[in-house]
């Protein structure tokens, strides 16, 4: 746990170059800049799988002068901003597809972690769903679609597929 603590403070005191007013005024900005960002995918092994995917996303977002960095904002919290709103967009699009809430959905996969997705919950989301949407969704009758609807559901949310889909 404290290694974990020393990383993340490294990747911050890489990330804080790139904001630093003083350095900002510099001449030798851009060289700092990108020698920062490069220092900081050197190591972004010290993250989790999901976080790498998400902290290159930001990374390449600022070189490319997407994303402006606000001063005293962590790069962890850009990491997580993207993800969630990633995870959101894709949640979204499925929610859409099938006839569900998205927030609702979006707060039930938040919340599962590993194990067991809260069987409450899940019944119901899976009961607010629009069913003329999802019998149209799989082309087959009502029974059919509830069927492969709460396997479907139920994968989506303990695989973590909103993480792991490509972007699209």
């Amino acid at each position: 746990m404290e290694m974990e603590k020393i990383d993340a403070e490294y990747l911050e005191a890489q990330f804080r170059i790139i904001t630093m007013e003083d350095v900002e005024d510099s001449d030798d900005y851009d060289e700092l800049k990108s020698a920062a960002i490069k220092e900081i995918k050197k190591n972004l092994g010290m993250l989790t799988e999901i976080q790498q995917r998400y902290a290159k996303i930001v990374l390449s977002d600022i070189e490319n002068g997407i994303l402006i960095v606000k001063k005293g904002k962590k790069f962890m919290d850009y990491i997580q901003e993207y993800m969630e709103r990633i995870q959101r967009e894709k949640i979204k699009n499925y929610a859409d597809q099938v006839g569900l809430n998205p927030d609702r959905l979006f707060d039930l996969y938040r919340e599962y972690t590993s194990g067991e997705v809260d069987p409450l919950k899940f019944e119901r989301l899976k009961q607010s769903v629009d069913i003329e949407r999802l019998k149209k969704y799989y082309n087959c009758v009502e029974f059919k679609a509830r069927i492969r609807f709460h396997v479907e559901l139920k994968k989506y949310i303990e695989e973590r597929k909103a993480d792991y889909e490509e972007k699209g």
